[in-house]
């Protein structure tokens, strides 16, 4: 299936060290706000537990697609390895700067 979940990010070089989340899920995920708010909750949440905290990123999390329905349970997961994802390709850059 397609990933739902798109993330953008960027450094900044502003001098703050806390990183910030924008979060965007529309209404093509789902009409109801009680789902779309449960789905902010999970993104500040993993957001907030994940190491990206104190990195200084703009982090941009959109989620405009609905999940199938077998696959609702699986999002929690989906965040959390995006999340991992960008860590990744962060460590990957300044090990790639200092070479």
């Amino acid at each position: 299936y397609d990933n739902p979940l798109k993330l953008v990010y960027c450094a900044r070089n502003s001098g703050g060290t806390n990183s910030r989340l924008g979060i965007v899920v529309t209404k093509k995920f789902s009409k109801r706000a009680v789902e779309r708010n449960k789905i902010k909750r999970l993104l500040r949440e993993n957001f907030r537990t994940s190491n990206l905290v104190s990195k200084g990123l703009d982090v941009v999390a959109i989620v405009s697609k609905p999940l199938p329905s077998n696959q609702n349970g699986q999002l929690g997961s989906l965040i959390f390895k995006s999340f991992n994802k960008i860590e990744g390709r962060l460590l990957w850059a300044q090990t790639k700067k200092e070479h």
